[in-house]
Parts: structure tokens; C-alpha cells; sequence
């Protein structure tokens, strides 16, 4: 009989999250002296992967928004800890930010209005030119680039705010309700187009939204935040395979459970009259 020991085989370790949120919580200031300011976040945990697309989805007025924009820094920390890992020592995770109104400058066109952010960081015109064309093109927008904000739909204006802050290429995007405004049928076409270059480029989601089926659609994960205080209160590895079609996903019955245990697990979390929903 041999002597030797068999080792078991010890899987690689998971690489960690590029964004870590530990305990997280705000208080708004009160509005009247002696009053005690209404708590908006309170004990928050999230990881975030590199290359995944988490979702957020929750009750109006839990504290969605307010997350990412402590994650952006506009909001300075109460209490808890943001922490964003470093690429390499020394060289942070950069951030790209997108909120529901597009904020496009008027008197810009397409291509000026796309590459202001290079142009900030001081870039070089010809490489702004070439960086703008090549997201356009990515986006649908190719023979757009002259035109200025008020010639264009609302849909366009949307992929327009989206090619400005991917035409940095930041590595982590925060993603606030960007779609929330289109009407349906523009709304279903972007987040296609949008899920075709998340799954050519990879990048890094957090993505807030109200719309269940949009979650499902765009996700990796999706996390569900209850009623002020907000916090998280359930999680769902969505594994649909990609490539994904809205048409098609959405008639499966698989994507109609989920889409029903999102719900449920909203509506038992939603304060409504002082009570919470049963």
C-alpha cells in the first residue's frame, strides 16, 4: 500500500468585487429644528463583480438613486464604508454616470455633445473625432453626427447620453433609470441594443430601474431593495442565456415566475397608509 496522501484539488479563489458597500446608511437632515431627520439607507451590503450586470429594483423613494450617488461620490458617506478595488496598485476603477434626462447641451451636435467628456479631460480633437464615431456607430447613430438635440427623438437624445458616457470607456457605469422616459416600443429597442454592447464589451452594471421585465431582461443579478430605511432584502442569480431576445425571453415561463417573485417580494416590502403590504 502506497504511503502517499491524495490531495484534494482546491478550486481557485474567487478574484474579489470591484466594488464592496459595507453598512451603508444616510440620514436627510430634518427639515424643522429639534425634528430627527428621516432615514433614507440603513445597513446596506452589495458586492459587485467585474463584468457583471447587477440590477436594482425596489419601492419608490428607497433610497435607489441615493445609492449610486454615493457610489459617484456626490454624496459624502454618513455611515458604513464604499470601497472601490484597485486595477492595479495605484490605478482605481473608473466610473461612468447616467441618469434619466438625457442633459444634452443644445446648441452641441451629436458628435461635440458625445465627446465633451473627452474633451474636458483634455484629449487630443483627432482622438475624440475617432472615439465619437466608433461608439455612434456601435450605438445605431452613423449619419446622426451633425445634428443637434432638438432634431432628434427622445430615443435618440437617450443613445446619444449613452454614447457620451461610454465613449470613455469608464469601467464601471451607474446606470440611473436611463431608459425610464422612452415609450415602450423605444424603450424595448434600446435595452436590445444596449444588452448587444454590454455582451460585446463587458462592462461593469449597476443598473437602477422600475421596470421588472427590463431587469430581467439586462441582468446578471438582481438585488431588491425594501421601503425606507432602505436596504437590500433579497437577491436572484438570473441565468437566461445570452445572447438574449426580448420577444422571446419574456414568453418563456420561466421569465414570468421571476417576473412575479420580483413583484411579490416588492409589495411585501412597500409601506403603504403606515402598514406594511402583507
Amino acid at each position: 500500500m502506497s504511503g502517499r496522501t491524495q490531495l484534494a484539488s482546491i478550486p481557485p479563489a474567487s478574484p474579489p468585487p470591484v466594488l464592496t458597500i459595507r453598512d451603508l446608511g444616510f440620514q436627510a437632515p430634518a427639515l424643522k429644528k429639534r425634528a430627527t431627520g428621516q432615514t433614507i439607507l440603513q445597513n446596506l451590503n452589495l458586492n459587485l463583480r467585474e463584468q457583471e450586470f447587477v440590477s436594482i429594483v425596489g419601492p419608490s423613494g428607497c433610497g435607489k438613486s441615493t445609492l449610486l450617488n454615493f457610489i459617484a461620490g456626490l454624496l459624502p458617506v454618513q455611515q458604513g464604508e464604499i470601497h472601490l478595488a484597485e486595477k492595479q496598485p495605484g490605478e482605481a476603477y473608473s466610473l461612468g454616470y447616467m441618469f434619466q434626462q438625457h442633459g444634452l447641451l443644445p446648441w452641441r451636435n451629436v458628435r461635440d455633445n458625445v465627446g465633451l467628456g473627452l474633451e474636458i479631460q483634455g484629449v487630443a480633437k483627432r482622438d475624440i473625432v475617432e472615439r465619437s464615431q466608433r461608439v455612434l456607430n456601435d450605438l445605431g447613430l452613423t449619419g446622426y453626427e451633425q445634428h443637434y438635440p432638438a432634431q432628434l427623438s427622445g430615443g435618440m437624445c437617450q443613445r446619444v447620453a449613452l454614447a457620451r458616457m461610454l465613449v470613455s470607456s469608464p469601467d464601471i457605469l451607474l446606470m440611473d433609470e436611463p431608459f425610464g422616459a422612452l415609450d415602450a416600443q423605444t424603450r424595448v429597442f434600446i435595452q436590445e441594443l444596449f444588452s448587444h454592447y454590454w455582451e460585446t464589451h463587458k462592462k461593469t452594471v449597476l443598473f437602477v430601474t422600475h421596470d421588472l421585465a427590463e431587469a430581467l431582461f439586462l441582468s446578471d443579478r438582481i438585488v431588491v431593495m425594501g421601503a425606507r430605511p432602505g436596504r437590500i432584502v433579497a437577491e436572484y442569480d438570473i441565468t437566461f442565456p445570452r445572447p438574449r431576445h426580448f420577444d422571446t425571453l419574456r414568453t418563456s415561463s420561466r421569465f414570468g415566475s421571476l417576473l412575479n417573485q420580483l413583484w411579490q417580494d416588492i409589495k411585501s416590502h412597500t409601506v403603504t397608509g403606515g402598514q406594511r403590504d402583507a
